[in-house]
């Protein structure tokens, strides 16, 4: 998602039949067909867990402030419970690093880093040119996203098999492989037991 004060982009990158398209629209009621149509299937993003998928309910809910919702998210105030059904793969989550944004991951690849839709932030509605700037960048986001898919994908494949295997619910695919071993063995944690010190016996 890109957001402005008012008008909110939609983009995708949808993979049918072995390729991919290009998705992308500022009509509230084309992304709500996009979710009906698609809603069975995994959405993989970048920090979605905590941004996109809550921008996403928003409008689904007819939310008549998404601008103030996305400008909450960005200082770290994210209302992150989904009513909604939605199976999804946070990369962020995989690569482990919390704090690995998008535009660390295109500079780690070399790519230039396109915010250019920062300076769009204005009180008015965007001009068709500046839609043009925020379709751009936010394509730029995409590849980004698709990029880092590929280079993760043996991994995520890992872990839908892991769930496959021992029937592990798939919202369990963001799980360390502690986490995974704990739900497949049945372990519980233990209150505290981080903190138990256990002092050698010396001979």
């Amino acid at each position: 998602f890109k957001v402005f004060r008012y008008d909110t982009l939609f983009g995708a990158i949808v993979i049918y039949d072995n390729k991919a398209y290009y998705y992308q629209t500022w009509q509230t009621d084309d992304i709500k067909r996009f979710y009906e149509a698609n809603k069975e299937t995994m959405w993989i993003g970048h920090n979605n867990e905590e941004c996109d998928n809550i921008i996403l309910q928003a409008v689904l809910k007819n939310n008549p402030d998404i601008y103030s919702l996305s400008k909450s998210i960005k200082i770290g105030k994210t209302p992150n419970k989904l009513y909604m059904k939605l199976f999804y793969i946070d990369l962020m989550k995989i690569y482990g690093r919390q704090s690995y944004t998008l535009e660390m991951a295109k500079g780690a690849c070399g790519r230039d880093i396109s915010e250019d839709d920062g300076s769009l932030d204005t009180f008015n509605a965007l001009t068709n040119e500046e839609k043009r700037i925020a379709e751009a960048c936010n394509r730029d986001d995409l590849d980004q996203i698709f990029y880092d898919y590929k280079a993760l994908k043996d991994e995520i494949g890992i872990r839908v098999d892991i769930c496959k295997e021992f029937h592990i619910r798939i919202g369990h695919i963001m799980d360390t492989y502690a986490q995974l071993a704990a739900l497949i063995l049945g372990a519980k944690r233990i209150p505290s037991i981080e903190g138990w010190k256990c002092e050698p016996n010396w001979y």
